[in-house]
């Protein structure tokens, strides 16, 4: 499996990747000039095997609206193209198309479904579509998936929340069974946003910081992951840097470090 930095790998290990937003954005869905993120580098650190480790430094370039429209790195570079009610995601590897990402929303700006498209593996394909609550809060996700190897498969996550708002799990089943569940625990303080928000147009975005992540899986081995959160603000209040820590039961440690400058 080749190596992708942290914003291909969060959302696979974390599972925060399906949509509702309200992270304090303006009236055009973008952050105020001051939270417009100059550059964003991640650190990954392999306890076990620093052949793994990596170093990746992203420059962020907008258009005149103060959408993100280019994310450049020395083997990775990401674009993204805007439309009506559609955001398009692309990214490539070393100059090289990698994945192709397509959300579509709805009229009141939850997303309705996504597809991706996988240049690096011909053929394989995930389709998403979102149901919400009375609340606007994503309750389902249905995913269905093909690749080069099966039929298609289908995933269906289900999401709970607190009174806060905060998800709080999800209960993940595929077309043969369980596939993995997770939990989410929140510290008292208020999230924070950003203009790299806009690097995941299906995150889910919870109140209030997150202190602690955990997940298992159906895979044989994988066992169970815990994930704690560490968060470093500036004298504006502004993030600056997220340490995130994943513990496998299998002894396994992952270090993820995203720093940010404005």
């Amino acid at each position: 499996m080749k190596k992708l930095p942290l914003f291909i790998t969060l959302a696979v290990i974390v599972l925060l990747n399906s949509c509702t937003k309200d992270s304090g954005l303006n009236a055009n869905n973008t952050p105020d000039t001051s939270l417009k993120v100059k550059t964003l580098t991640e650190d990954v650190v392999d306890s076990f095997n620093m052949a793994n480790n990596t170093h990746t430094v992203f420059t962020l370039s907008y258009d005149g609206e103060d959408r993100l429209i280019k994310m450049e790195s020395e083997n990775y570079n990401i674009d993204f193209e805007y439309g009506n009610n559609i955001i398009k995601k692309n990214i490539y590897e070393k100059g090289q198309p990698a994945q192709h990402f397509y959300y579509y929303f709805k009229n009141d700006l939850l997303l309705d479904s996504s597809v991706v498209i996988t240049e690096s593996s011909p053929g394989d394909t995930m389709h998403a579509t979102y149901i919400y609550n009375e609340q606007g809060q994503l309750e389902q996700e249905i995913d269905i998936v093909k690749d080069n190897v099966s039929d298609k498969d289908s995933f269906v996550y289900e999401y709970t929340y607190d009174s806060r708002g905060n998800l709080t799990g999800y209960l993940a089943n595929a077309s043969w069974g369980y596939y993995g569940s997770g939990s989410y625990t929140y510290s008292d303080s208020a999230n924070f946003s950003n203009s790299a928000d806009m690097i995941y147009p299906d995150k889910i975005y919870s109140p209030n910081l997150l202190e602690k992540a955990s997940s298992d899986s159906w895979v044989p081995g994988s066992g169970s992951i815990d994930s704690y959160y560490k968060y470093k603000f500036d004298n504006n209040h502004r993030i600056v840097e997220i340490i995130r820590s994943d513990i496998f039961s299998t002894g396994y440690v992952f270090t993820f470090t995203t720093s940010y400058t404005y």
